[in-house]
């Protein structure tokens, strides 16, 4: 189990690095989907920033299964964010499908690494 943790932590660690990335960058696609959503440009940097803690949360978490609890869920967090802002401006599911799946993903991170934490 210790090496599917180290592999989805390395996952999504790539996912939020890319995402979080091009949200700090500035991408005109991804100020257009949150204009798109409803909101201002500014709250693309504060989306990007957490998803880049979230990055070093996970880095961090290869080590330190506490942290990879924490950022397990500020990017769970994230991502509910994101379904409910697709559902709140009637997108199709198809268009909340990443979102969900990461969730997914990082939901069993957090519960591979939770019992580790003796809680």
């Amino acid at each position: 189990m210790q090496t599917a943790a180290i592999v989805l932590k390395v996952l999504l660690g790539v996912v939020f690095l890319r995402a979080g990335g091009q949200k700090l960058a500035g991408a005109k696609d991804v100020k257009e989907m949150f204009k798109h959503l409803e909101y201002p440009s500014w709250f693309t940097y504060v989306a990007g920033v957490v998803e880049v803690i979230g990055v070093l949360g996970m880095l961090v978490g290869t080590f330190s299964p506490t942290w990879a609890v924490l950022a397990g869920l500020l990017l769970a967090a994230q991502m509910i964010g994101a379904i409910v802002s697709h559902a709140r401006v009637r997108d199709s599911v198809g268009k909340m499908a990443p979102a969900s799946a990461i969730l997914v993903l990082a939901a069993v991170v957090i519960v591979l690494e939770y019992p580790i934490l003796g809680l």
